[in-house]
């Protein structure tokens, strides 16, 4: 089926990918200014590969819009096409490996929260199934058309196997909305725990529970694009908006600080509790004060007889230390005896005949 021009099929596709990435922007941007540039965690390793992977898929979606691929063609785009297969397949890839990153990063922020045992369980058991599905699916997309090299082939045309993958597309789904399922049954006990208003009970409930609207656009895309006669427009217009769906939900969890009044106003970045570089810097500060206290300590004590340094000679100082350590001994010495002669004085009245030492 030879595809049919379309003017709002690109500003369409830019516009998802400006939302999407708009919001992994902000994400950062709230990240580094709550924790630091140091502060920021795996999730946001993840974050970055979904960016990267979702800038990848937008490129390969806008050159087959124009060179057409062995999905659907016209006999005078023939030239083009193998190389549109190519880009076709590299946004394949490119969706698996989005698609897992963005699960990765709702996991991690899960791990962060305090569940139940079972809560915890149920979590792990979800990343074994999510690191499972990647494996699986990666090698599905490798081995299922063999050699690779029928994936680019125009003459004969190869079959759907090697063309629009439906096969490909059903597995990850299932992968996919399987796995949303199980994460949006973890935090669903807990809120109904919380001693909150119902209003926020909501907002915190939309903002845990993104698989919701992440599994509806994948059960949409799948069962529109696994269809006999599809274009890969119909392919790429569907998968592109389910991802856009994915990338605000999943990073509108780490936007929350935006909308405290504390976020706006300047302050010091804080890692996050329990960052290796926070104990790090502790123990540093720590040095570095116990050292700079033992410094102050013998700063008149530890210099040695030099009269030929520049300006005021070192003996002079050493002269006007040893005047100051002893005016300070004869202070001691006078309060101590002053605190004696008080502490016996008030022992007789209590008739108590004993003395008690003020110690310094």
């Amino acid at each position: 089926m030879a595809p049919v021009n379309d003017n709002r099929f690109l500003p369409e596709i830019w516009a998802l990918f400006s939302l999407g990435s708009l919001w992994v922007v902000m994400r950062f941007a709230v990240r580094i200014r709550t924790f630091g540039l140091y502060g920021l965690g795996t999730d946001d390793g993840f974050a970055f590969i979904a960016l990267f992977c979702w800038a990848v898929i937008i490129a390969g979606i806008n050159c087959t819009y124009y060179t057409a691929t062995n999905i659907d063609y016209k006999p005078d785009e023939v030239k083009g096409v193998e190389w549109g297969s190519k880009f076709y397949i590299i946004t394949l890839y490119a969706y698996m490996v989005m698609v897992f990153s963005l699960k990765a990063m709702v996991i991690i922020l899960y791990q962060r929260l305090a569940f139940g045992s079972w809560q915890e369980k149920l979590l792990k058991f979800t990343s074994i199934l999510c690191i499972c599905g990647f494996v699986a699916t990666t090698l599905m997309l490798s081995l299922m058309c063999l050699p690779y090299s029928r994936r680019f082939r125009i003459q004969p045309l190869p079959g759907n196997e090697c063309t629009t993958s439906s096969s490909f597309f059903v597995v990850l789904s299932c992968f996919d909305a399987t796995t949303d399922a199980l994460l949006l049954a973890i935090p669903v006990p807990l809120l109904w725990t919380l001693r909150i208003p119902l209003h926020r009970r909501i907002i915190v409930f939309a903002l845990l529970s993104s698989g919701i609207f992440v599994m509806a656009a994948c059960i949409t895309r799948v069962s529109l694009t696994v269809v006999p006669n599809v274009t890969v427009r119909i392919i790429a217009r569907w998968g592109a908006r389910e991802l856009s769906i994915a990338m605000v939900a999943v990073n509108s969890a780490s936007l929350r600080p935006m909308f405290h009044k504390s976020f706006w106003h300047r302050h010091k970045p804080a890692l996050p509790q329990g960052h290796p570089r926070q104990k790090r810097n502790a123990d540093l500060f720590a040095s570095a004060h116990h050292a700079s206290q033992a410094l102050k300590r013998g700063h008149y004590r530890h210099h040695d007889l030099n009269s030929t340094s520049v300006g005021t000679s070192t003996l002079q100082r050493f002269a006007q230390s040893q005047a100051v350590e002893l005016a300070l001994d004869t202070s001691r010495n006078l309060c101590s005896s002053r605190g004696l002669q008080y502490a016996t004085q008030r022992n007789h009245r209590e008739g108590r005949q004993q003395v008690i030492g003020v110690e310094w």
